[in-house]
């Protein structure tokens, strides 16, 4: 990174039932970005099905841009593949700093052209 250091780590874990859970943590603070953490879950459902939850905190700090309080993200989602190379999508987060909510909504296709 030219303007510092981020530094990162993963972790994911399959389980034979169809479950993943995974989780990410990064100290981008020299960027002046803080530090985040995120936890994610997700579930296979039948053949075709997956079901997506996340929370995510930035963590503010004194030289951060964002500020000194905390931000958090929450999200859900769900996927319903069609095809090969298609498949039906929905998804909902909300993200909360400073008393400031900021919620979406969508909904789609998700189509690969080409590969």
């Amino acid at each position: 990174v030219a303007n510092g250091q981020a530094k990162q780590a993963t972790a994911q874990y399959k389980f034979a039932s169809g479950t993943t859970l995974a989780g990410l943590y990064e100290d981008v603070s020299e960027l002046n970005l803080g530090t985040n953490t995120f936890a994610i879950v997700t579930q296979k459902v039948g053949k075709n099905g997956l079901l997506t939850a996340s929370y995510g905190v930035n963590q503010g700090d004194n030289t951060s841009v964002y500020g000194t309080e905390d931000g958090t993200t929450i999200g859900l989602g769900a996927k319903y593949k069609l095809t090969a190379k298609s498949a039906l999508i929905a998804g909902w987060s909300q993200h909360e700093r400073d008393g400031n909510d900021a919620s979406t909504f969508t909904v789609g296709i998700d189509a690969k052209f080409g590969y």
